[in-house]
């Protein structure tokens, strides 16, 4: 039988395999077959990935999209729901300037792209603040908005900033998920002002590993009610600005508040009783015994906890994570009061932990790495920086069937 005589399920099946350059290449060979893109395949596209890993067709140089291809495939997939340009198409993101954003590829997107809901940028250009601005002209059907480890490419002032994202938040009044994670602005810094006119619908806003961010107060949030994701790194808010937060966002699920030097009660947390992630990184002087105490008291239900450096924490505070029996994430790296008996109460009352950090930990000793065979469940534990790890404990460890990466930079009994 010729594939001319097959049914179309058998042919869906079999396209379905083949990747967007080769159906451009297929619909070409016949009648049927451009008849059957056209009525089948085509319109049940919804997510298009453009990334150099798929394909190199995507940019004509280096750093430059293909916008003729882009047009191409915009007018094919006219049920088109999700867009992610991330040329470098990693899990794990750092900037690296890989792709320039035109106005033209923007145009293209706001213009025959009426049903799309989420938009993504990685490690991306805009050559300036006029073509960053124009994702103002994005449809109103927007749910997500991510334009992250990206770069506006021209020189300015911070109102320029506030006065781009502020007009584009302004529009897409049906917008959820928000995420300027690791974007900088050229010379210019985001403030607390772009944040003004948030739409009430939003549920995620990441503003994470973004030095170019200052965020000076969170009374934006007070309007925020479906809220359950909030990312903030290295921002200048106060104590009364997070017990603000709790009040008007009591349904959180995940929140970061990473080097937040301003905060000196982190117990008004406690009273989120639904979040699931937190994480407190870079706090070294104010996340104290009392606040990992309530916190724990509290929000009974987490299931990622990130301590990372928070260095006024005791033995007694540590023991407060014994209350949490669902984590399944905990990193406790560069705490130094971390030992035995801290890790083995860990590892009694923690039993779903599938990811521990705790390098760095200086007085761990070999006996309290070996509770670590407790954990039945875990898949990756971090112990660079331990002075008693060697080679006779990573043969033990790796006993545990579900184990799949151990991290240990920098042991010194290793080689």
């Amino acid at each position: 039988m010729s594939s001319l005589q097959l049914p179309d399920v058998i042919l869906e099946r079999i396209f379905r395999m083949l990747s967007m350059d080769d159906w451009r290449s297929c619909e070409k060979t016949c009648r049927r077959f451009w008849v059957f893109f056209a009525r089948i395949m085509w319109p049940r596209v919804k997510r298009l990935d453009i990334n150099k890993t798929l394909s190199k067709r995507f940019f004509v140089d280096e750093h430059r999209l293909n916008l003729n291809l882009l047009r191409y495939l915009f007018l094919k997939c006219v049920a088109l729901r999700s867009v992610s340009i991330d040329p470098l198409g990693k899990n794990k993101y750092h900037f690296q300037a890989v792709c320039w954003i035109s106005h033209s590829c923007l145009e293209q997107l706001c213009n025959i792209c009426p049903l799309l809901t989420e938009l993504c940028f990685r490690s991306c250009v805009f050559s300036s603040f006029y073509v960053f601005k124009y994702l103002q002209h994005l449809p109103p059907t927007l749910k997500a908005l991510k334009v992250e480890w990206c770069r506006v490419d021209e020189s300015g002032h911070d109102g320029t900033v506030d006065g781009a994202v502020s007009s584009i938040l302004s529009c897409l009044h049906k917008l959820e998920t928000f995420s300027l994670r690791g974007t900088c602005y050229g010379t210019c810094r985001m403030t607390d002002r772009s944040l003004e006119r948030l739409p009430t619908s939003l549920k995620i806003i990441d503003l994470s590993e973004n030095f170019e961010t200052r965020i000076a107060n969170l009374n934006w949030s007070r309007f925020l009610s479906r809220l359950q994701e909030l990312h903030l790194e290295r921002v200048s808010v106060t104590s009364h600005d997070l017990q603000c937060l709790c009040q008007s966002c009591p349904d959180l699920k995940s929140l970061t508040l990473a080097y937040a030097d301003q905060i000196s009660d982190f117990s008004t947390i406690a009273v989120l009783r639904e979040l699931r992630g937190l994480k407190l990184d870079g706090n070294r002087t104010h996340v104290i015994d009392d606040a990992l105490a309530k916190i724990c008291n509290g929000c009974t239900r987490l299931v990622s906890l990130s301590l990372d450096c928070c260095c006024a924490l005791t033995v007694s505070g540590i023991k407060n994570l014994a209350k949490l029996p669902q984590l399944e994430f905990l990193n406790l790296n560069s705490i130094r009061c971390v030992n035995d008996e801290c890790l083995e109460t860990i590892c009694s009352s923690c039993t779903h932990l599938s990811n521990l950090q705790i390098k760095y930990c200086k007085q761990l000793t070999i006996q309290g790495l070996l509770c670590l065979l407790k954990l039945s469940q875990l898949e990756r534990v971090g112990l660079s920086g331990q002075d008693a790890v060697d080679a006779q404990l990573l043969d033990q460890l790796r006993s545990l069937r579900t184990l799949k990466c151990i991290e240990t930079e920098n042991c010194q009994h290793l080689k």
